[in-house]
């Protein structure tokens, strides 16, 4: 065995290395009490490297390494999917060194940098930074499962920054347990989340996926070596106003108990999921709530409907209709998404006053609405309040609820 320390041989077992190598080693053993000495001076060419178990691989790997003073250095290039890097093991430019064992530098001429770093308590660190993204990820490798994978602080400049065709495949994936902390896209802080990843036959299963501190959110769904996705996304509670407060959604709508079904696919990457290319379901109920009008969304019901008007003329009781905005007992939806269009399948309305039913659809990319509602007085006949509805309407509730899973 080489005279290596147990903190060189661990950092080693984490990679592998074939190809042609060319070099110099010496050795020194002395007869005395003294450590053996070991100079090695390498030049690898048409390598290839892989480290955390095969999650990174580099092809063509041309490198003149060395190992000195119980150090590994390396200054070297190579192809990762086949977009050139530089690659700087040990680099001598990063003051961190006091908190690492081990760290390798990965760059390009875009200016795309990535840093990864072995840690005093064994845990992995890395920083990626570009012009649109920048984050810290720390990965610790559990014996015998899943490695834990924590995203902090990542900041992405918009959400066009992360979408496009990237060559990679659902099977590039390892299974991990995946949480985020501290994630900004653009302005908008995302909520904390945890969901566990595994890749199984060449399909990336989400499983769990739930945001902190709201348990009733619910994701799962898969990545299909097809290019398809699916989403599964469920909630279920007592309070729609505070839902979506703990969400830091700022729809003026409030809501009593509510369940949310909505499933989604699309034939693309996660990522690049859209209302445009989304096809689907949504189901809601809500019961005991008030939509708003000062909401540019959904509390537009009150305007589009016209509601206190057509009570006026028909000389209603409409109790339900306040300053603070629309009242209603119960909401039952049902939604089917394709080719940028939320058709209503139902909606039903129920309130003190009467009933609304809508029928129509809605272009969730253009933000055009077709609708017909029914307004039907808790006494008298049913009244045909408007067509071709313009604007928000109660369909924004369905819409978000999309945007939210996307």
């Amino acid at each position: 065995r080489a005279p290596l320390s147990e903190t060189v041989n661990d950092v080693l077992s984490q990679f592998t290395l074939t190809g042609d190598v060319t070099g110099d080693m010496k050795l020194v053993v002395p007869l005395d009490k003294r450590d053996p000495i070991l100079d090695i001076d390498l030049v690898l060419d048409k390598n290839r490297l892989t480290t955390l178990n095969g999650a990174i691989v580099v092809e063509n790997y041309k490198s003149n390494l060395a190992f000195h003073h119980g150090e590994i250095t390396s200054k070297g290039k190579g192809d990762i999917r086949g977009m050139p890097f530089d690659i700087h093991i040990n680099p001598d430019n990063r003051g961190d060194d006091n908190e690492s064992t081990f760290g390798v530098e990965f760059s390009d001429n875009s200016g795309f940098e990535v840093y990864i770093t072995k840690r005093l308590d064994q845990s992995w660190r890395a920083r990626v930074e570009s012009e649109s993204i920048k984050s810290n990820i720390e990965v610790v490798l559990n014996d015998g499962g899943y490695p834990s994978v924590r995203v902090l602080g990542l900041q992405v400049t918009t959400l066009d920054a992360i979408k496009g065709e990237w060559d990679i495949a659902p099977n590039d994936f390892p299974s991990m347990y995946l949480s985020t902390s501290g994630v900004y896209i653009d302005d908008y802080m995302m909520p904390n989340l945890q969901v566990e990843l595994s890749s199984e036959q060449d399909v990336l299963l989400i499983s769990n996926l739930q945001f902190e501190g709201r348990e009733l959110l619910n994701f799962n769904g898969g990545w299909y070596p097809s290019g398809k996705t699916s989403i599964k996304a469920s909630a279920k509670g007592g309070q729609l106003s505070e839902f979506l407060a703990q969400l830091n959604i700022k729809e003026k709508v409030q809501g009593g108990a509510f369940d949310f079904d909505i499933r989604l696919f699309c034939h693309c990457a996660p990522w690049n999921m859209s209302l445009k290319d989304i096809t689907g379901m949504v189901k809601l109920n809500v019961k005991q709530g008030i939509f708003t009008d000062k909401d540019p969304n959904i509390g537009r019901i009150l305007s589009l409907l016209n509601i206190k008007s057509i009570a006026k003329r028909l000389k209603l009781d409409v109790a339900d209709v306040t300053d603070k905005g629309f009242t209603y007992e119960d909401i039952q939806t049902h939604l089917t998404i394709g080719q940028s269009l939320a058709k209503i399948d139902y909606f039903k309305l129920d309130a003190t006053s009467g009933v609304i039913r809508l029928t129509g659809q809605s272009n969730i990319v253009e933000e055009e609405y077709d609708m017909m509602a029914k307004v039907s007085p808790a006494v008298g006949d049913a009244v045909p309040a408007a067509t071709a509805l313009a604007g928000g309407g109660a369909i924004g509730l369905g819409v978000w609820l999309i945007d939210e899973a996307l």
